[in-house]
């Protein structure tokens, strides 16, 4: 069994208002686990608590060892706001966490090969306002890499940089959580960084963990619509509109009232995986939605759809996979079905 950092029941309040609730989380050694949250929901003001700046109301933070010991952890740091040292050049920086207390490596070569791996070599006499955004992003990312640590905090590290050097840098993340055994937090918005990086996801909504697991396991099997929100993996409506607006056949409405029978409140917002919600070339065939396509776009990973009817003023979205079925149907100015298997679909806890 190896050691873990254990967040246990963590709260904090600012003017009594509380920002953190009982939050509780496990980031195990030589794993990656990524936190997301929308603003506001305290992944922040976790992090400080995590690395010392401020103190918890209640609860606890521990490195647990792999025979139950219990201390701090240590820490090594990409915060955020990239906290530089604008007294010193690229190059002093890096020799001053070479010369520190927990240093990675033995030579201080070893840290210019990672700026020139991160295409920042050739700024080592520059000073921090002399440097873009994407640099100064680099910079504070090779001093945290530069640090032996028990627990790695990446707060937002990908924004402001290119393709390949997000590429880079999660090599160099991955390297550093094998070469030292430690736990990784990765605070960050795009929850495609999850699957590519972390063995686990938690998702951080009003101040605590309301779901944590596999990254693919949140987006199959949400807990909750917050956590379904982030994911992007389902198709979410809100019964009662969808029963106003006139937008389901007849048999889609019996079978939402079932479900609405069978789930008790609070649980009011229906999600049905977009890989199970499929459009209709048939003009034949039925439907379970259908409307007046107003306007439609593609993302990464699907279709964003806007339907309308006449009897609703009210437009509706609909989130269908790029299929070929998919991009042959869709076409602005057409009426549009949609259909999609009911024994996926679920009600979730609305936010």
């Amino acid at each position: 069994m190896s050691g873990k950092v254990q967040i246990s029941e963590v709260s904090k309040s600012f003017d009594r208002q509380p920002v953190l609730r009982e939050a509780t989380l496990t980031l195990r050694q030589n794993s990656i686990t990524s936190l997301f949250g929308r603003s506001g929901a305290g992944k922040t003001t976790l992090c400080a608590i995590l690395a010392g700046f401020i103190r918890a109301d209640n609860g606890t933070i521990n490195f647990v060892g792999k025979h139950g010991s219990k201390r701090r952890p240590t820490l090594s740091l990409m915060p955020q706001d990239l906290a530089h040292w604008n007294t010193l050049n690229v190059g002093d920086q890096l020799a001053l966490i070479h010369s520190s207390t927990r240093p990675r490596f033995s030579d201080e070569h070893a840290i210019v090969a990672l700026a020139e791996r991160l295409g920042l070599d050739h700024r080592l006499d520059a000073a921090p306002t002399q440097l873009s955004g994407g640099e100064l992003r680099r910079l504070a990312f090779i001093r945290a890499m530069a640090v032996r640590s028990d627990l790695l905090i990446l707060d937002e590290p990908f924004a402001s940089v290119d393709v390949e050097t997000k590429l880079n840098m999660q090599q160099l993340v991955i390297e550093y959580v094998r070469a030292t055994s430690a736990a990784c937090l990765l605070i960050t918005h795009d929850f495609d960084d999850s699957l590519v990086l972390a063995e686990t996801a938690a998702v951080l909504h009003s101040g605590q963990i309301v779901q944590a697991g596999a990254p693919r396991d949140l987006i199959e099997n949400p807990s909750a619509e917050s956590v379904a929100r982030i994911t992007q993996g389902h198709n979410l409506w809100r019964p009662e509109d969808l029963l106003a607006g006139s937008w389901l056949s007849e048999s889609a409405e019996r079978r939402l009232q079932g479900l609405l029978t069978d789930t008790p409140p609070p649980s009011r917002i229906l999600a049905v995986p977009i890989k199970q919600t499929h459009a209709i070339i048939d003009e034949v065939a039925t439907g379970h939605m259908s409307g007046l396509v107003v306007a439609a776009a593609l993302d990464r990973t699907h279709m964003r759809v806007s339907l309308a009817r006449p009897d609703n003023s009210n437009n509706l979205a609909l989130l269908l996979p790029t299929d070929p079925s998919t991009l042959a149907c869709v076409r602005v100015g057409t009426n549009l079905k949609a259909s999609w298997n009911w024994d996926a679909a679920s009600l979730l806890d609305s936010d």
